[in-house]
């Protein structure tokens, strides 16, 4: 009995330094061979290599420490250099590995890898920084039969012409069901795959127009089709007006600033990382606040045609599909300077909330919605309530507006519209503001409805701010201090305007506003009143 027992170690102890042997065997013929097989496509872009892999035989796990990835041949315009504390490759088949070299994978893991991304922009290589990480991954990942991927808390940062420009923290990618023989190559792994998940905690871009952008928490899910972006910025370093000194012309400037945008019902064909390709079932925009500005004491660009609301949806660079936008919370403003008075004004549209319905950029689905529609509630500055309904058909250079703004204090206007008013309203309340506005490519069809009451005015030397008291007492003659319905001298007026084609739709809606205002006013009184020259 002792015989057998002293037989039976003596088998085990065997046992265990055959496994001891094998294992060492095995782990050395890794550390040997793996890099040489991961590395061995002579058409890879990047060489994947490490300080040291541990062999787990019986888990058929290997572990690798201290990556570094490089490029291997010459520099395109944009490339990754990278390392990594370790990789984890999960269930490798190591018979196919030794026998066939090749590696099939049930899981590859990167743990807290950091890229650094060199752009080079003025390269003729015009090969995007975008592009970047999706050819990384790209490359990586075809080198085995690896059914699922996942990258921890990895970092980046960019550079170009070595200087820093940008970086993104904390991406985590979970990728499941991957068919690395199936190219997709609008997706950041751009490979056929059953799920694939996304989480970035913060992203910062210096955008050469002297904007910074900025994307805080995201994340996608491919399962339920949905995208959201937190605590969106795009904004220049210095303010508006500052960064429109250096401009030699008029334009707009404009910082953006978002709480959240979600994408829901994302179709497979949306692409955010190359090619922008933007399509979805439904898209909400919480909490907008958009600022915009334009320097008047700048030259006006040369004149060319401006397009209206269709026009500008032609323009758009890159195809877009969104069944329904959703705007919730929106704060949108627009100011100028005045040269003539070295101020500046400012007028402001708050707590937005509406729809947009139909809008694409693509042209077979322009055909199939006709047109697009928005109806959108909120207020001015604060003040009584606005309600605009838009329609804008997609095959002619068109738009139907119904403009609605009730309980509104006029006299809150001169805060914001003092540098373009040569006086002061010193009270007035308009019950309600209607208009509808048929606009063609030539010109503007308007019906209005004004209703107001008790309004008075005060108007100023045309030097500085000091009250006018012949102007003003003769202004007050000879306006309408009333306009309501059974009044005698009730007015609603229809009226034409033509369309300065050099400018905007916007500018034509102010124009359609600013005339029937002046034919109810009456049109003297509210001329001496609004005195700034549109440039």
């Amino acid at each position: 009995m002792k015989i057998a027992v002293k037989i039976l170690i003596f088998l085990l102890l065997l046992v265990v330094l055959a496994m001891v042997g094998v294992g060492f065997y095995a782990e050395t013929w890794v550390n040997s061979n793996l890099a040489l097989i991961i590395n061995s496509n002579e058409d890879r872009k990047y060489d994947l290599k490490f300080e040291k892999a541990e062999l787990n035989l019986i888990g058929k796990k290997i572990k690798l420490e201290n990556i570094v990835i490089d490029p291997v041949r010459e520099l395109p315009a944009s490339y990754i250099e990278g390392k990594m504390q370790e990789a984890v490759l999960l269930n490798v088949d190591l018979m196919k590995l030794v026998f066939d070299r090749v590696g099939i994978i049930e899981k590859l893991e990167f743990i807290h890898p950091e890229f650094i991304i060199h752009h080079i922009p003025d390269s003729l290589n015009q090969h995007h920084s975008a592009n970047s990480l999706q050819d990384l991954f790209g490359d990586l990942l075809a080198r085995g039969e690896i059914k699922n991927f996942t990258l921890k808390k990895g970092s980046a940062s960019l550079l170009e012409d070595g200087n820093e420009t940008g970086f993104l923290k904390d991406l985590s990618i979970s990728v499941k069901g991957l068919a690395t023989d199936s190219v997709l190559i609008k997706q950041l792994i751009p490979f056929q795959f059953e799920e694939l998940n996304i989480e970035l905690d913060s992203l910062f871009y210096q955008l050469k127009t002297g904007q910074n952008f900025f994307l805080g928490n995201s994340s996608i899910d491919s399962k339920s089709a949905k995208i959201k972006f937190e605590n969106v910025i795009l904004e220049y370093k210095e303010s508006l007006e500052s960064a429109s000194r250096s401009l030699d012309y008029q334009t707009d400037l404009i910082n953006v600033r978002l709480d959240s945008l979600v994408f829901f019902g994302v179709e497979a064909n949306t692409n955010f990382y190359s090619d922008l390709d933007v399509r979805a079932e439904k898209l909400l925009v919480a909490g907008l606040t958009l600022a915009d500005f334009r320097n008047k004491t700048k030259p006006r660009p040369k004149a060319e045609s401006k397009p209206m609301f269709q026009g500008m949806i032609k323009q758009l660079k890159f195809p877009l599909k969104l069944d329904t936008l959703q705007i919730a919370n929106g704060h949108i403003s627009y100011g100028e300077n005045v040269p003539q008075k070295g101020e500046s004004w400012q007028i402001h549209w708050t707590k937005l909330d509406g729809l947009v319905t139909n809008l694409t950029s693509i042209p077979e689905n322009q055909s199939a919605f006709g047109q697009f529609e928005a109806r959108i509630f909120g207020e001015v500055k604060g003040e009584g309530k606005l309600d605009f309904s838009l329609k804008v058909p997609y095959n002619r250079e068109e738009f139907f507006l119904d403009v609605n703004l009730s309980n509104f204090d006029m006299t809150t206007l001169n805060s914001t519209l003092n540098p373009i008013m040569n006086g002061d309203i010193t009270s007035g309340h308009m019950d309600r503001l209607k208009m509808v506005i048929h606009a063609s490519e030539t010109q503007a069809k308007v019906d209005m409805i004004f209703d107001y009451r008790d309004l008075k005015v005060e108007l100023f030397n045309k030097k500085g701010k000091k009250k006018n008291i012949l102007s003003s007492s003769l202004a007050n003659l000879a306006l309408n201090h009333s306009n309501l319905p059974g009044e005698k001298k009730y007015l609603t007026p229809s009226y034409a305007l033509m369309r300065n084609k050099t400018r905007g739709p916007f500018f034509l809606i102010w124009q359609s506003t600013k005339e029937g205002m002046m034919k109810i006013v009456p049109g003297g009184a509210a001329r001496s009143l609004l005195e700034a020259k549109e440039d």
